[in-house]
């Protein structure tokens, strides 16, 4: 049977671009695609640096300005592979284009930037997807498929890390995703977001659980909660961010209860967590 295709314009030619680049040469020759990805164009600033990639990466064309991309005939899908603070705006300009939308995380580096974007999204009426990677990895999906199969029973706990080291290196260039005003935030918006995307995706929770009365039984997060977002997924888990301000806290951790009701999920100090345990608001629905 003939497959379909579309053609695939993807904004950003470096790490992640070379990355999804790949990803689109191979893709098809794996997987049973309909649409196949046509690797049309490639868009990047520098034109030497962009030209140089689609030759290199396997692109038929490339250009040096989002907005033209946008205005192409042959672009079906925008790949947006950039920093966290140009996003909102490729975004918007490819959904008024009337383009589908796959977009790196995270989304955005604010949450009235995010709210915009997902409003946009809503009303253009095509598909869109910020790039969650891990979803498709075969241990997570398995994870998920015992989850909903119940043969790990009611999902209390969860917890989950994210190693990586490649920035350790003390001579590692002062790339964007150690600048706060680029990026937006550092580990836990950057690596953390995959694990809390994974905490939606693969640990199902009933709905019901009350922000505010959590605020009014614990005073010590009232000052250092952010709201959590309704990520319009099936039966969500509410997840709490929560940022410690207590200054021997010197790496990024990702700690999650789930007690069929909320996941809490952030740098806990001590103090919060006992508190937190010693009043069972994990399992008490508040």
């Amino acid at each position: 049977m003939e497959r379909g295709e579309i053609g695939v314009g993807l904004v950003g030619y470096k790490f992640m671009g070379r990355a999804h680049s790949n990803a689109y040469r191979q893709v098809a020759n794996f997987f049973d695609v309909d649409p196949a990805p046509r690797m049309a164009a490639i868009c990047g600033r520098d034109e030497a640096g962009v030209r140089e990639a689609a030759d290199t990466l396997g692109w038929e064309s490339y250009e040096t300005d989002y907005r033209t991309l946008m205005a192409r005939d042959d672009i079906g899908l925008v790949d947006i592979a950039t920093p966290g603070n140009t996003h909102r705006e490729i975004v918007l300009a490819a959904l008024e284009a009337g383009k589908h939308v796959l977009c790196e995380k995270p989304l955005a580096n604010t949450l009235p930037e995010a709210r915009e974007m997902l409003a946009a999204a809503r009303d253009a009426g095509t598909v869109n997807m910020v790039c969650f990677n891990y979803r498709r990895a075969p241990a997570v999906q398995l994870a998920k498929k015992l989850v909903e199969e119940g043969r790990l029973g009611e999902i209390r706990h969860w917890r989950a890390k994210y190693l990586q080291d490649f920035i350790m290196d003390s001579s590692f260039p002062l790339i964007w995703r150690l600048q706060k005003e680029v990026s937006g935030s550092g580990a836990l918006g950057d690596i953390g977001a995959h694990i809390i995307d994974l905490a939606h995706f693969v640990v199902v929770a009933r709905p019901g659980f009350s922000i505010d009365a959590l605020r009014q039984r614990v005073p010590a997060l009232a000052t250092r909660m952010i709201e959590p977002v309704d990520l319009a997924v099936s039966s969500p888990p509410r997840i709490i961010l929560v940022q410690a301000e207590t200054p021997d806290v010197s790496s990024t951790a990702i700690r999650g209860r789930v007690a069929g009701r909320c996941s809490l999920m952030g740098l806990v100090p001590p103090a919060v967590s006992a508190y937190i345990s010693q009043h069972d608001l994990y399992s008490s629905g508040h």
